[in-house]
């Protein structure tokens, strides 16, 4: 009986010890699953209704919860790891004072963050009894009122820009600057491509010069109105950001710098944007904001402005021209030239398509494998390049030669390099070599053979320009089954990143939708 007692006695505090360990670790994992139910009840509660779509971005920005969320867990687990969703009074009063001193320092949150605090308290009072409090322990987890202690005043220019940007979050005002800033670029887009079709051309009345390049047919009228309609809405649109966004606190939007603010920790992961990010410059550990001049720079380099403003730009320097040098001599070539860059246009509509963004991201984190690729293309356009023209170069013929004037078509003033284009066989090992069987190469340098190269190796092969001769199509053979090989390693790479970037959308768009309805 006693032993049988014993074995009793130490199965249950087995089983007493597991469940005091399952108990420790149900705190995060009920924080995951239940972190924002607390304010959805609330909401129940009190018969609140949906929060309503306001026209522009409200004055107070919160930050994301995910990351407020990663980094009270991480801190959690350093202070007080045998007690998950409980920090020390202290730290967390630093880490707000961390976050103030950066994005409110000139903003008096005291009251806010007493009322959060106090209301810390009772919620852990309630929760983890009055020994934690005294402890000088909160509990900050099954309690939205913690995420009040990080929220940003935003400025009047703020406002405005993440409204027409839709940065932070979407409004009324923001969907309709949208709408009709896509409806413009599609406008913009059809005009161009429409006013090219012949039938929708006029010469110049009066123009009956026979020299070329002269009278010119040019586009109806109301395409001209319609261009300029809508680059002075692009131009608007451009001014006003440029206008606005040395005001404007990027970092609230970069996570690892945010992060960084709360951890106390240098920001070492944030990326160089833009054309600096172009040129493989890697942006400097800072915690501390940029200032207006900076912010600014950053912001007319970065990438989609720099297509925002080659958009426009060619509009309004052919309008300048047209009126100080009359649109002649060599500036209207120059212009001309110019004009292709309206092509950008089309980029536009990246800023407002989660399609194109996801393609963007895509390219990036394929950015090492698509260089190792254009690598051995380069080498590939160096070796076969070389034996090809070995192969295929032909025998050099003077100028003067009979055999060039009897070519089809002949070839006067000049020498040339021959090879044979179809050659036929009288008996094995003896050829009969006809003048009608020459005609010049194609590769008559390595140079002349790298487009050959180029399109065999991607196995494109448009077929304008091959190898006759039996050596020429072994190394074309090798050609082909090297690109096979070359290609097949980076769109496996780009292939695995846009199925992990396409289901990572994927579950945003689920978490977003399910936080809408919670919120609801």
């Amino acid at each position: 009986m006693l032993a049988t007692r014993s074995v009793q006695q130490v199965e249950n505090m087995q089983e007493s010890s597991h469940a005091h360990r399952n108990q420790k670790g149900r705190a995060s994992v009920a924080h995951r699953r239940l972190v924002h139910q607390d304010t959805t009840a609330t909401c129940r509660a009190a018969g609140a209704q949906p929060t309503p779509e306001t026209w522009t971005i409200p004055s107070q920005y919160a930050l994301p919860r995910k990351v407020v969320v990663s980094c009270l867990e991480e801190m959690d687990s350093q202070e007080q790891p045998e007690k998950p969703g409980m920090l020390s009074r202290s730290a967390l009063e630093k880490m707000v004072r961390r976050f103030d001193r950066v994005f409110n320092n000139h903003v008096n949150r005291d009251d806010q963050v007493e009322s959060v605090f106090a209301h810390l308290e009772r919620h852990t009072r309630r929760r983890r009894g009055e020994s934690a409090v005294k402890a000088g322990l909160l509990e900050w987890e099954q309690t939205s009122r913690v995420y009040e202690l990080f929220t940003v005043h935003l400025n009047l220019f703020e406002r405005a820009f993440f409204t027409m940007d839709f940065t932070v979050r979407t409004t009324i005002l923001s969907r309709i600057i949208s709408s009709v800033i896509i409806f413009t670029i599609l406008l913009s887009i059809i005009s161009w491509v429409v006013s090219t079709l012949p039938h929708m051309k006029f010469v110049p009345a009066g123009c009956t010069s026979l020299t070329v390049g002269h009278c010119v047919p040019r586009p109806f009228s109301y395409f001209g109105a319609i261009e300029t309609f809508c680059v002075t809405l692009f131009t608007f649109e451009y001014v006003s950001r440029l206008i606005m966004v040395h005001r404007v606190r990027f970092e609230l939007l970069d996570e690892y710098f945010v992060a960084a603010v709360l951890k106390g920790t240098v920001n070492t992961n944030s990326s160089a944007s833009g054309f600096w990010a172009a040129l493989g410059c890697p942006s400097k550990p800072k915690n501390r904001l940029d200032g207006a001049l900076r912010t600014t720079m950053k912001h007319v380099l970065g990438a989609t402005n720099l297509i925002d403003l080659l958009a426009i730009l060619p509009f309004w320097v052919e309008l300048v021209n047209a009126k100080v040098a009359g649109g002649t001599g060599g500036a209207l070539v120059a212009l001309r030239m110019l004009r292709i860059t309206r092509i950008f246009r089309v980029f536009k509509l990246g800023r407002y398509s989660d399609a194109f963004m996801l393609f963007t991201r895509v390219m990036e984190q394929s950015a090492p494998a698509l260089f190792l690729m254009t690598f051995f293309i380069v080498l590939g356009c160096g070796l076969f390049g070389t034996l090809i023209w070995f192969a295929e170069g032909g025998e050099w013929y003077p100028e003067g030669n009979d055999v060039l004037a009897m070519l089809s078509p002949p070839i006067q003033g000049r020498g040339a390099f021959l090879r044979h284009g179809g050659s036929q066989w009288s008996a094995p090992g003896e050829q009969v070599v006809e003048p009608t069987d020459l005609e010049e190469t194609p590769f008559s340098s390595i140079a002349h053979a790298f487009w050959f190269v180029v399109v065999t190796i991607t196995t494109v092969g448009y077929g304008d320009t091959v190898p006759k001769s039996t050596g020429g199509k072994i190394i074309g053979t090798l050609m082909i089954l090297t690109g096979v090989i070359v290609l097949a390693m980076p769109i496996g790479v780009v292939g695995a990143n846009f199925s992990r970037e396409y289901y990572r959308v994927l579950e945003e768009k689920k978490r977003r939708e399910l936080l809408k309805k919670q919120l609801d």
